[in-house]
């Protein structure tokens, strides 16, 4: 399985790399030991248009990370660990869970007014989620040689 890794209330505060309501975002990791590829999946999960919208989504994981399990299975796609069906089976998996309801585009710092006063910061999660890796694993000391980028919905359009 993946590894949660959800970012500290400093980390989050520091990037605002914050879910919907606040809480702080973060990924799942799968680490292949030596490799250098690595595969990103992108949650989707449509667009928070409005404040009830948005509002809707905040007892849940696609506004909160609060209820994240600490594991993720991934049965298929790229982030499928099974080398018989799947090429990027040895390669890093990172599974970007989709909290900010922005299609991963977001780059807001502050609340949104207009939407109820949700954070809507998915384009600074994604950088942030790099970042951290950049400096917690091989990727900044060994470098990169391929990475995919992958996603279905919203995270078709964050893949963008």
């Amino acid at each position: 399985p993946l590894q949660r890794v959800l970012f500290s209330p400093e980390f989050a505060e520091s990037r605002s790399t914050r879910c919907l309501d606040g809480s702080p975002a973060g990924y799942y990791l799968r680490l292949q030991p030596g490799s250098r590829d690595w595969a990103f999946d992108l949650q989707g999960g449509g667009l928070c248009v409005t404040s009830l919208d948005c509002a809707s989504r905040l007892k849940h994981d696609l506004g909160s990370s609060k209820e994240w399990s600490s594991t993720r299975m991934q049965g298929n796609g790229v982030l499928d660990a099974n080398a018989a069906s799947n090429p990027f089976a040895r390669f890093n998996h990172v599974f970007l869970p989709y909290c900010s309801g922005d299609t991963w585009t977001g780059t807001r710092r502050e609340p949104s007014a207009f939407l109820g006063g949700v954070f809507t910061a998915g384009h600074l999660i994604i950088e942030a989620i790099l970042e951290h890796l950049f400096n917690t694993s091989n990727m900044g000391t060994d470098g990169v040689d391929r990475v995919i980028l992958s996603g279905e919905s919203a995270g078709a359009i964050g893949v963008l």
